[in-house]
Parts: C-alpha cells; sequence; structure tokens
C-alpha cells in the first residue's frame, strides 16, 4: 500500500517535467553564451590587428597605397602606368617628352607654302577644280605666279617676288615688261586662265 502510493506520488509529481524544461533552458543559454564569447573575442583580436596595422582599417591589401591618399609632394612622384611621350633615358634617369603635334604655319604669303611648288605638274597636265577647292586665296596667287615664275619672270608685288626668291628652283632674270605668254606651254597657258577664272568666282580677285 505504501509502495503503492509513492510510485503513484512519484508520477504524479508535478515537479519532475520542469526539471526537464529547466534543463533544456539551460543548455540554450549555454550555447548562447558561447556565441557571444566568440563574436567579443573576433571583434577584439580585429580591433587588435586595425589597432597594430592602421592602413587595413582604410581597406589597403598592401603597402602600395593610392596616389589619391598621398600628400602632394610624394603623390607627384608616383609614376604612371601609361605615358603618350616618348621615352628617352638621360644620365640613367627616364625623361619624358612631350609629344605635340606640329602647329600649321600662320597663313602668310610667303609661310604658306612648305613644298618647292603649290601645283608642281601644272606645267603637264591641266587642271581640274578639285585641285583648286582646297586652296587658299594665297595659295591660288602663288600657284597661278608659279606658272611664269618657273620661266624666270619677276615680280613688282615685294611679296611674290620675295617668297619666290626663297624657292632653290627660282632664278628670276625676266622684267614684267619684257615677259610674254609665248614662253608658256598650252597647259602652262591655259592653266593661268583656269586658276584666275577660279580665283574670280570666290571672290579672290
Amino acid at each position: 500500500m505504501d509502495q503503492n502510493s509513492k510510485k503513484v506520488d512519484m508520477r504524479g509529481n508535478p515537479l519532475y517535467p520542469d526539471r526537464i524544461e529547466n534543463n533544456a533552458v539551460a543548455v540554450f543559454l549555454a550555447l548562447v553564451s558561447v556565441v557571444v564569447a566568440i563574436i567579443l573575442l573576433a571583434v577584439i583580436v580585429t580591433n587588435f590587428s586595425y589597432a597594430a596595422h592602421p592602413e587595413r582599417a582604410r581597406g589597403y591589401v598592401n603597402t602600395n597605397y593610392p596616389v589619391a591618399d598621398l600628400p602632394a609632394n610624394e603623390a607627384e612622384e608616383m609614376p604612371a602606368e601609361d605615358f603618350s611621350a616618348e621615352e628617352s633615358v638621360s644620365g640613367g634617369a627616364a625623361v619624358y617628352e612631350e609629344d605635340t603635334e606640329m602647329q600649321p604655319e600662320e597663313e602668310t604669303l610667303a609661310g604658306s607654302m612648305t613644298g618647292d611648288y603649290v601645283i608642281p605638274d601644272s606645267a603637264s597636265r591641266y587642271l581640274v577644280r578639285s585641285d583648286l577647292e582646297n586652296l587658299t586665296a594665297d595659295q591660288l596667287r602663288i600657284a597661278r605666279n608659279e606658272i611664269y615664275a618657273r620661266h624666270g619672270r619677276m615680280f613688282d608685288d615685294e611679296q611674290l617676288q620675295a617668297y619666290f626668291n626663297s624657292k632653290s628652283w627660282y632664278t628670276g632674270t625676266i622684267s614684267p615688261a619684257d615677259f610674254s605668254e609665248d614662253m608658256l606651254n598650252d597647259y602652262e597657258r591655259e592653266n593661268t586662265y583656269i586658276i584666275s577664272d577660279y580665283e574670280k568666282e570666290m571672290g579672290y580677285r
């Protein structure tokens, strides 16, 4: 009778289920404590690492710092990766010479022509409009008069005379008064008319 009552009392004890629940809560809290401890340890180690190496806190992966974060005098000393200029070596140091495009010469009567002739073959073929379309007013004037200059004609205009005097092929021996168009061949004679007509059409004469 007493033993049965003890068994009933053990199975009917309201404190027994609470012990199981309390054990589960204790295990969960222990796991949470471990996780929190690991996180705190990681934070402490990371902060210590950044304190010892401040460059890591700025996101640098090596000691080659970006030029933008360096002082101005140090940034100027950093070599650029790409150079558009030609590189030459002088005294063991690289010297970079600026590669600039040639600027066109000022359009003057004496300096506008870089070659010996504006139209080199105007004495051997008939000119067409496309030969003249890209020429300036000064160039057309020189092209027309160089036909005469080939034959040694001299010019009253000082600019024209100075221009042709600068050419190695020119030898002025015939005064304007003594020069005759009979000295020109058929190509040259016709081309002087063609150039002159184009100058008038463009309003240059």
